[in-house]
């Protein structure tokens, strides 16, 4: 025995046939005088393991080796008489040996994650996949909500019937362009679908779902600009069915005539609380709008009409009401929609809820006030969105929020709620209105 190494035992030098008869009771080590540092490790069940031992910075490091089965004498002389000469030269192999085993287990991991990856990949279909990008999209909570639904009904509507059943991974160019080319009579859709599709794509391809983009070289379709604009006998006759639709659906109609008065975008006026509107300043501040992120809080101006509309439903207001058209939740959005086509196949008219602010735009242009302040009032990210109504500018004027508003001739101040909502105005004044 030797009380150096705690009882461990040494042996002159050790040999194959001596390490072949070693047996153990207990954990114990045997170590080598040949070469100081190196050892064998018994385990009471039976094992021989080399190992060899230094000292780095007053602690013991050891490094293993391998298996006395695996390794003879000799060799593990080799092996320890190199390691413990990088030790001289400053090394720490057990470190080193340390980071290769960590360094081989991530690899190992790494390896088992991309099988399971490959395995989920095979068996992913295009409509697994959209569901689990949705899922991601809504948690992150940087779309506004009309976005995902436009996301949600494309995917349930267009991409899983056209290659909802399909692997994922499998989907060509090919197959897209396909989906693509079905939908050609409705190029706005189409285009939509392909963009949601391929950025559904992008997001599997990081998740290794798929190797590549199918969506990517395929040709958009050209986009005609959907601007249209009422004119002066068309606004005359959607005056006159917004009145009578005011006798049946009063909330809804009064959202389209706010619409119409102030160039607000649907979601912003159906959706317009209370605690927003500044009727002394004739304002109305949205902090949640399309474009808050770039623009932050956006001011609507209200023109005379649209505050007086709002004094009138003010009037009415109850304790509990948050939002002007909706009570205590905001007015659904389906049903402004149902009370606009009513209104406009009563006005003989062909355009869509959001073409009021196209008006709205064009009646301002046509009045002489300057892009910039047309971008402000409408809100625009940006003036190039406004360039579309270019061409009807004249020159900068005062007024502009009640210009707009001329057309509708709404006196909601002069008149008692069971009174028509609204007036037609005379025809040679719109045309001057129009005219500017």
């Amino acid at each position: 025995m030797c009380p150096k190494y705690g009882g461990h035992l040494r042996w002159p030098a050790l040999t194959d046939a001596i390490v072949a008869r070693m047996k153990a009771d207990k954990d114990s080590y045997v170590w080598d005088s040949g070469l100081p540092g190196l050892c064998v490790r018994l385990r009471s069940g039976g094992t021989k393991t080399w190992y060899v031992r230094y000292k780095r910075e007053g602690r013991d490091r050891w490094v293993k080796l391998a298996l006395v089965e695996h390794m003879d004498v000799a060799k593990a002389r080799r092996e320890a008489a190199i390691i413990l000469d990088r030790v001289v030269q400053g090394e720490d192999p057990a470190s080193d040996k340390q980071r290769a085993a960590e360094a081989k287990a991530a690899a190992e991991r790494e390896r088992v994650e991309a099988e399971k990856r490959a395995a989920e990949a095979a068996a992913l279909t295009v409509s697994a996949m959209l569901d689990a990008w949705l899922a991601r999209k809504r948690a992150e909570g940087k779309l506004s909500p009309k976005t995902l639904e436009q996301y949600d009904r494309l995917a349930e509507n267009r991409i899983k019937t056209a290659i909802g059943d399909r692997v994922a991974a499998e989907v060509r160019r090919r197959d897209v362009e396909k989906m693509h080319t079905d939908m050609a009579s409705i190029p706005f859709e189409a285009n939509r679908t392909l963009a949601t599709l391929s950025s559904c794509y992008s997001w599997g391809v990081k998740n290794e779902w798929s190797k590549a983009n199918p969506c990517l070289g395929i040709p958009r379709y050209a986009e005609r600009a959907r601007t249209s604009f009422l004119d002066a006998e068309q606004i005359g006759r959607v005056v006159v069915a917004l009145d009578k639709e005011a006798a049946t659906y009063p909330e809804d109609a009064d959202c389209l005539l706010f619409l119409a008065l102030t160039g607000a975008r649907l979601t912003e006026g159906r959706t317009l609380r209370w605690d927003a509107l500044d009727l002394d300043a004739k304002t109305a501040t949205l902090h949640e709008h399309k474009t808050a992120r770039r623009t932050g809080a956006k001011n609507i101006e209200l023109p005379d009409g649209a505050v007086g509309l709002l004094k009138r439903r003010m009037s009415a207001k109850k304790t509990d009401d948050v939002y002007v058209f909706g009570g205590a939740s905001p007015r659904p959005e389906r049903g402004v929609e149902h009370a606009w086509e009513r209104v406009r196949k009563a006005a003989g008219v062909s355009v869509r809820i959001h073409d009021l602010r196209h008006t709205y735009a064009s009646l301002l242009a046509a009045a002489g006030h300057d892009l910039l302040t047309i971008s402000r009032l409408l809100g625009h990210s940006g003036i190039q969105v406004t360039q579309r109504y270019a061409h009807l500018t004249k020159s900068k004027t005062a007024g502009a929020a009640n210009d707009a508003a001329k057309l509708f001739a709404v006196r909601p101040n002069e008149r008692k709620p069971s009174e028509p909502r609204v007036r037609r105005a005379a025809w040679g004044k719109m045309r001057e209105a129009v005219r500017g």
